[in-house]
């Protein structure tokens, strides 16, 4: 903490408005971690304010994330997944697929856990289409499972076989 609070001096005696954001972000991401969330979001909103000013969407996309990460770790799933739409959204303006599959993974879990199976399908098949746009199959292979997964939940149990066995054979390979 110390060294980002430094870090934060310095960046703001030059003016620095992306290392401010950048600054503020890791700020707040240390108090997430040390579970002071009042002070994490007041970083983290800092840090958010100052992207749009500088066209810093990838910035965006990780504070936008870590927000998300906090929302969600205050059971606050509303804004959790306001945030990781955004970051989802912004990660596949820039052709970041990975990232963009990764936060449409987080948003199908937590719509999972909320029971709404449907929402989560949507999330997660389009993890599944942004991952294979990529060829990413180590995480095809996991999307296939999640879906399997919410299939079970459902009591649709052929396609939750079906969607396993998908996964099986990605592995396999």
């Amino acid at each position: 903490m110390k060294h980002f609070v430094s870090g934060l001096k310095i960046r703001t005696e030059l003016q620095d408005e992306k290392g401010i954001a950048t600054s503020k972000n890791h700020i707040g991401q240390l108090f997430y971690l040390q579970a002071d969330v009042s002070s994490a979001l007041d970083n983290l909103n800092a840090a958010l304010a100052i992207r749009p000013k500088i066209n810093d969407q990838a910035g965006a996309a990780v504070t936008h994330k870590n927000l998300a990460d906090v929302f969600l770790f205050k059971q606050l799933y509303g804004k959790a997944k306001e945030h990781y739409r955004q970051a989802m959204d912004l990660k596949i303006e820039m052709e970041d697929y990975t990232g963009a599959a990764g936060s449409a993974s987080f948003l199908g879990n937590i719509v999972s856990d909320l029971g709404d199976y449907e929402g989560a399908l949507v999330y997660y098949n389009m993890s599944l289409d942004l991952n294979s746009s990529i060829e990413d199959l180590s995480s095809i292979a996991k999307d296939f499972n999640n879906i399997a997964e919410v299939h079970i939940q459902q009591g649709v149990l052929e396609e939750a076989l079906e969607a396993n066995e998908t996964a099986l054979g990605i592995r396999t390979k």
